[in-house]
């Protein structure tokens, strides 16, 4: 009888409650993901459909290396009888027995191997192999085992990556090193048809139940930078495939963790994190995601759910991709790397297994949008057996705004629903302060500004690989610095090095959202970011702009930075002058420009072409759309706001600068004081044409802040917004200039028009100047209200 390293009695009580209802089912080789069956229909169809004739030549086409050789060996083999494909898997798997233990952190293809070869394996052959499958799996379920000392050359004490004496937190170990040897560990385990074992790994601390239950977030997001999550979700399609086979849905996709994280949740998260469709000139747009962490990415697509096609072709999602450190199949002789990169299946993999699993889900429709320029149908790969995704009868999955505090995520969108995707609507993700592994110093950020159909804002990452200096720091991210030209207070600060003090992230903060059909709402509050420092950020988005307040108060002196980066060239209005005045706390900024901010200022950030030959190239349709964004703010006593060009990347010795595809423009506010607003307004806009003609406050102080919002010429934009700050966030609060005024908790958004003066929030009272005799609507439902002599009151 093997040990298996957990808490016994935890696992027998787990075992009794799924163990109800369960009938195990001792399922025949081959079972994890092809039955006899699937096996027999695979190859019908590539015998029988031109399709999937022709999708198996260029599987036969494909390069050795770096595409999956190992799944495609084994269909060859398991599918169309190709022998000598399964001898090259056949060696790839009984090479194991000679190689030492620990083994590698990845042999999900090698335990798949085993099950498609079973039949074809001596008893002997598969003693061995099934003798080694136990022994990995007594160091690899153990919790914290993934560096024991008797087994592992940990000099340089990786064994930080594996939690702390065995007890896990979100940000303790990370998933896409130390998961994967918990996983193949678990698909071992179902590969034995062992039952007992497979509920003691299954159960054990730090495995597949703890992943569920007290690792994700929220319903069901990853804790790390989101690029990371691609090691897992295929092993964990592959195991939970295995359990169903063998009648235990109950621990795989039938099961929901404790906070209602799910399989098919968790893979639902990357539509969640998911922006609208860019457009970059061709048939076949990009779908940007969220980026937050040290590997976002290089501007202007640092993470993309569907890669699309430029207009020469290029482009497309691949299928598999090498990642994790601990992600081979032996152990090398470097403390931290295997000796080899087992390939990971990437989104598109992803997204045919999860239409083959929840065909309701809308994973179809993500693929039509990957299929080739020249496909009128997306043919997928054979791996699924799932027939071509016509688009016409794709229907397109709903998307809304949503908040996951547990994550320190909201992600803000102006349209919603179906028409989402390929809206030019803005939309914009916001960091909270919650912690997360590998994170940069972004709390309280702006991670990303995206709206007619393009990128406007980014968090720039500058560096070849993971993010350090600039890239890490507050620096690179739309936030607010405070006493950024302080040098680190302690050496936890230096990690990365930033060269400054930096933000702290953390889950002491209070948040509020509210999402209407006019106006999307969000804010968090904290005094932890910045200890001694009193923040909140709100953001109110709606389809014309994003409105955008950051208050910060202390009972000491500090500086305020205040920041933001755009993609493309910037231009002030007024006089701009050049200056140096950011010191040593922004030296990264080149070519700086400063005006007065003690008033109203404004500034425009165009994309252009730039002046070198770019990386990718992106077509004329780009340029000549003159996309850009128009940032204004309310003046602030004794502020000075600049403008300056963003640092770009470099080479993989960070040295030489690369040519961008786009250049970036950095805005920055500072100011000396106890306490600093902030209050700008994002307009974005095309044909370099904003469509707004004024904002300016009607009402502001450390209660709460109101202002105006009027566009140009016919524009209907006629708007009021209203947002309360500090203790009064949830007590009736009044503001006004002895004209106008607005009595409301929380917050509140007019639209005020010749017909109707459109209201969201909890409003009880108003006083606002109309044309004409409008009716009031607050929340969807007409109010009565008083309309005379061009003013309207209500509540009053």
């Amino acid at each position: 009888m093997i040990k298996i390293w957990c808490a016994m009695g935890l696992v027998l009580a787990a075992m009794a409650s799924q163990r109800a209802g369960a009938e195990f089912v001792q399922a025949e080789h081959p079972f994890l993901l092809w039955n006899a069956e699937d096996l027999a229909a695979m190859r019908k169809r590539i015998e029988t459909e031109p399709w999937a004739k022709k999708a198996y030549e260029q599987m036969l086409a494909e390069g050795p290396k770096g595409q999956g050789d190992e799944m495609r060996n084994l269909f060859r083999f398991a599918v169309m009888g190709d022998e000598a494909a399964g001898l090259v898997e056949k060696r790839n798997l009984t090479s194991l027995l000679k190689a030492p233990d620990p083994l590698g952190g990845s042999l999900e293809y090698r335990i798949l191997a085993y099950d498609l070869l079973y039949n074809s394996m001596t008893p002997a052959e598969r003693q061995d192999i099934e003798a080694m499958f136990r022994r990995y799996i007594t160091y690899s379920i153990k919790p914290g085992g993934a560096f024991d000392a008797s087994l592992f050359n940990d000099k340089a004490n990786y064994s930080r990556y594996d939690g702390e004496e065995g007890k896990y937190t979100k940000t303790n170990w990370l998933p896409n090193i130390i998961f994967p040897r918990k996983l193949s560990a678990n698909l071992m385990a179902v590969a034995l048809r062992d039952e007992k074992l497979i509920r003691e790994c299954w159960a054990t601390h730090g495995s597949v139940k703890w992943y569920f239950d007290d690792y994700l977030s929220d319903w069901g997001f990853y804790q790390e930078e989101f690029s990371k999550m691609l090691p897992t979700p295929g092993t964990l399609l592959l195991y939970g495939s295995g359990l169903r086979r063998l009648g235990l849905d109950e621990l795989g996709f039938g099961y929901k963790g404790a906070h209602g994280a799910t399989y098919r949740g968790h893979l639902l998260t990357v539509l969640d994190l998911t922006y609208p469709m860019v457009d970059v000139g061709s048939t076949r747009g990009k779908f940007c995601r969220i980026t937050a962490g040290d590997a976002r990415g290089v501007g202007p697509f640092q993470q993309t759910t569907v890669d699309g096609y430029l207009p020469d072709g290029s482009g497309g999602n691949e299928l598999f991709r090498p990642a994790g450190a601990w992600g081979g199949t032996t152990r090398g002789n470097s403390e931290q790397w295997d000796n080899d990169k087992t390939e990971k299946m990437s989104i598109r993999l992803w997204f045919e297994w999860g239409h083959k699993l929840w065909p309701d889900a809308g994973f179809d429709y993500f693929l039509v949008q990957m299929r080739a320029p020249t496909d009128d149908l997306y043919f997928p790969t054979l791996y699924f057996n799932i027939d071509p995704i016509d688009p016409s009868r794709v229907k397109t999955p709903e998307a809304k705004s949503w908040i996951a505090p547990e994550r320190g995520v909201a992600m803000l969108r102006a349209t919603e629903g179906a028409d989402y995707w390929k809206s030019p609507a803005p939309a914009v993700a916001f960091r909270l302060p919650s912690p997360y592994a590998h994170h940069v110093n972004d709390p309280l950020t702006l991670s990303g500004f995206f709206a007619f159909n393009r990128p406007i804002y980014l968090n720039p990452h500058i560096n070849a690989t993971y993010a350090f200096k600039f890239s890490r720091s507050i620096r690179s991210h739309a936030g607010v610095m405070v006493d950024g030209q302080v040098p680190a207070r302690n050496k936890d600060e230096e990690w990365g090095q930033t060269g400054s003090a930096e933000p702290v992230l953390t889950n002491d903060y209070t948040h509020r959202e509210a999402f209407g059909p006019l106006a999307k709402f969000v804010a968090a509050r904290s005094s932890a970011v910045y200890p001694g420092v009193d923040q909140t950020r709100a953001l109110m988005l709606t389809r014309d702009y994003l409105f955008d307040v950051f208050a910060n108060r202390s009972e000491a002196e500090h500086s305020y930075i205040w920041l933001v980066h755009a993609l493309g060239e910037a231009k002030g209005d007024g006089d701009w002058q050049p200056s140096n005045r950011l010191g040593k706390v922004l030296s990264d900024l080149s070519d700086v420009r400063a005006t007065p901010a003690s008033g109203d200022w404004s500034a425009s950030i165009v994309q252009v072409r730039p002046a070198t030959n770019p990386a990718v190239a992106l077509p004329d349709s780009w340029w000549q759309r003159q996309v850009g964004v128009r940032i204004r703010m309310i003046g602030i006593p004794d502020a000075t706001a600049y403008l300056a060009r963003t640092p770009g990347a470099r080479d993989a010795k960070d040295q030489e600068r690369q040519p961008p595809s786009i250049e970036m423009s950095s805005a920055a506010v500072s100011v000396q004081g106890k306490s600093a607003t902030f209050v700008a307004l994002h307009e974005a806009f095309e044909n370099n044409a904003p469509a707004i003609d004024r904002y300016w406050s009607i009402a502001g102080g450390t209660d709460g802040v109101m202002v105006g919002v009027a566009g140009k010429g016919t524009s209907l934009i006629n708007d009021r917004l209203m947002i309360a700050l500090g203790d009064l966030a949830e007590k009736p609060l009044k503001l006004g200039d002895g004209q106008e005024s607005c009595t409301f908790t929380g917050q509140a958004f007019l639209r005020i028009g010749a017909a109707r003066v459109e209201a969201e929030g909890n409003i009880q009272a108003l006083r606002m100047r109309v044309a004409g005799t409008p009716v009031l609507v607050i929340n969807g439902k007409a109010v009565e209200a008083k309309v005379e002599g061009g003013w309207m009151v209500f509540g009053e």
